[in-house]
């Protein structure tokens, strides 16, 4: 099934929330959202572009090596629930984000199915969407300089800095929401049913510890 949505991203609005299990047995956050249009990189804060307006899930196993993670995201959802149960949206006690409308990252990666010969995950030809909360100002982990190398690097480019001065701040915008919702998409919004959205982990090799 070839992808529907070009990678970049779009502004959803949740639709629905639930902790689950993995086939691994590791607990896992599934965030369903509906799309509503797409940001405009030339300009993510104007017009929305229109786009099919489909539900996508999003996943995120919690282990120690997601948890960082997992909490940036919960931050981002406004989620501070004092339990992980409350996640669940049918939990009594639940911390409900449904409703809610923020930005949302897709990008293309190859579909994995199982090689029953090993029992393990394998990339196909085929590339399936991978859905997750855009995190503004993201980016790949850095390792700190260390005290040495900043010496080393001072004696040799420092000549670089001398001089500058300070240049006025551009005032920054606050995130908010895109001006306007876009025109209707052509095609009707689609909705997962929870046998779609087990299917659509499938795809996943059984879970999504992948942190981007």
């Amino acid at each position: 099934m070839p992808t529907t949505f070009e990678q970049g991203r779009y502004w959803g609005k949740i639709t629905r929330q639930h902790l689950g299990q993995t086939s691994t047995g590791n607990a896992q956050l599934v965030l369903s959202f509906q799309v509503v249009g797409k940001l405009n990189p030339n300009n993510p804060d104007g017009d929305l572009l229109a786009c099919p307006q489909y539900e996508r899930s999003m996943f995120r196993v919690i282990t120690d090596k997601t948890l960082e993670y997992v909490t940036q995201d919960l931050d981002a959802l406004g989620w501070y629930g004092s339990k992980w149960s409350q996640f669940e949206e049918t939990d009594k006690e639940c911390v409900d984000v449904r409703g809610k409308e923020l930005a949302f990252s897709c990008k293309h990666e190859p579909k994995q199915i199982k090689d029953e010969a090993t029992g393990k995950y394998v990339a196909t030809s085929e590339m399936r969407e991978v859905w997750s909360i855009a995190q503004a100002g993201s980016g790949p982990p850095v390792k700190p300089l260390d005290a040495k190398t900043s010496s080393k690097l001072d004696a040799m480019f420092g000549k670089a800095l001398k001089g500058r001065k300070p240049q006025e701040p551009k005032p920054q915008k606050p995130a908010q929401k895109p001006a306007q919702k876009p025109t209707e998409a052509k095609k009707p919004a689609g909705s997962l049913t929870p046998d779609e959205v087990n299917a659509e982990l499938e795809q996943y090799g059984g879970e999504s510890s992948i942190p981007f």
